[in-house]
């Protein structure tokens, strides 16, 4: 016989597995605006229930090759490079309640719920941001006038140019037009609306942007709000010169590295103190290349981002694949991976870097990406055995997996619920991506 009253009894049916889903999943799913704008075609590959934190899976990062010119045949390897997909750590939220807070209207419980939802979503959008971005090396700075006022009108001319550049660049690696995204932080989207609000949409998102204060569809891309994106502030400028190991420098026909390594020749000062991983840095003189014909744009400088960094030597992504100096056509490439103009690099010869904006400067971040320049799964967690009350949230057609396990406990008379999700997140294909940089000075 069971040792609940019947209130209780009634208070636990309320409190139903439809009930859970419908007052949990829409909250949760609503607010993830970067997770739900990604690439899932791994999803498949971490089917299994069992699977646990650490986990993984290998995947095939995107092949490269060159156009040939002519009627010669020039037959290329198919260079192929693989990357991991590691599940993380399970997160979750946990809620206890009363008896007597059970039988509140269930509008209230509704809003529990909904608390609980936003803060999962807060949590699994942060962990995106978090572990995606820092990979992405294409960048664009917005130098925003601050004597103009928050809403001065040079300000809104100076985003019409950042979009335009950022398409431009993107156009420039080659992205697909379509699932083309800018996920902005919650200042400057509410600055952008205002900025840009004479600026030509259609009717539709004209009416949604007036009612929601959100941007539709504008320059080519979708716009959506993080209220997860951190300032960021830079460490400092390197005011001396370093070198590229010379080993990483020259002319490469094959991907045999993601890396490249910066040697402190100069003995002063440390790496570490300057850079941590995720920060941007730039090379005088070092220009982005159009990906197909390998001519420079000297509109935006490479970008290279820090994956890991001691007292005296920096490790870098992308590597550099270098094209001579002397190649003037396109059919003179000799690797799809080739990414920087001789210029000023050459074996031994000291570089210089800088970051984007300098020393001491604190700037805010937002993102523009291609929903393939990142992968997410999201897999089932294995439900314990033994109970009734464990079960997935997770409706049919649906990619969010969200266990939930609730319970009453006869001696404090409390009921207990818990979500948990896990997840596995990696940056792809960089290229398709762009982290831009505000500073408003």
């Amino acid at each position: 016989m069971s040792s609940m009253t019947p209130t209780q009894l009634k208070a636990n049916r309320l409190v139903t597995e439809e009930f859970i889903a419908n007052n949990f999943y829409d909250h949760l799913t609503e607010r993830l605006h970067f997770a739900n704008n990604i690439n899932r075609q791994y999803e498949a590959d971490f089917n299994d229930s069992q699977m646990k934190h650490g986990d993984e899976i290998f995947i095939r990062l995107p092949a490269q090759y060159n156009v040939r010119y002519g009627q010669t045949i020039k037959p290329q390897e198919t260079l192929e490079n693989y990357d991991s997909i590691v599940l993380g750590k399970q997160f979750g939220v946990d809620m206890t309640f009363s008896s007597r807070e059970i039988r509140l209207d269930v509008n209230v419980l509704s809003d529990y719920f909904k608390d609980a939802a936003i803060l999962m979503a807060s949590k699994l959008e942060a962990i995106l941001f978090n572990t995606l971005v820092p990979k992405v090396y294409n960048h664009i700075v917005v130098k925003l006038d601050s004597e103009a006022g928050d809403f001065g009108r040079e300000s809104g001319d100076q985003w019409m140019d950042a979009l335009r550049s950022v398409g431009l660049l993107m156009d420039s690696k080659l992205v697909p037009a379509q699932n083309r995204k800018i996920l902005v932080n919650d200042l400057d989207r509410a600055r952008m609306v205002d900025y840009l609000k004479d600026g030509f949409e259609d009717s539709g998102s004209l009416k949604r942007q007036w009612a929601t204060g959100q941007m539709g569809r504008f320059m080519g891309f979708d716009h959506f709000t993080s209220l997860n994106i951190p300032f960021k502030r830079g460490l400092g400028n390197v005011s001396r010169f370093d070198a590229i190991d010379s080993t990483l420098v020259g002319r490469v026909s094959s991907l045999t590295t993601q890396k490249g390594v910066a040697s402190n020749l100069s003995g002063q000062g440390r790496y570490s103190e300057l850079y941590q991983p995720g920060d941007l840095f730039q090379i005088a003189d070092v220009y982005q290349l159009h990906d197909e014909t390998k001519h420079e744009i000297r509109d935006y400088n490479q970008g290279f981002v820090v994956s890991s960094v001691d007292d005296y030597q920096l490790e870098f992504e992308p590597a550099i694949h270098l094209v001579d100096s002397a190649q003037d056509s396109p059919d003179e490439t000799e690797s799809p991976f080739q990414n920087v103009r001789a210029g000023p690099l050459t074996a031994g010869t000291p570089i210089r870097f800088s970051q984007p904006l300098g020393a001491d400067k604190v700037y805010r971040e937002n993102l523009a990406f291609h929903r393939d320049a990142f992968t997410l799964v999201v897999p089932d967690l294995p439900l314990p055995e033994g109970t009734d009350n464990a079960f997935r949230i997770k409706p049919p057609g649906e990619k969010f997996s969200i266990r939930c396990i609730k319970d009453y406990d006869i001696e404090t008379d409390q009921f207990k619920i818990r979500f948990d999700m896990m997840l596995g997140c990696k940056t792809i294909d960089p290229r398709m991506a762009v982290r831009i940089l505000v500073d408003e000075g």
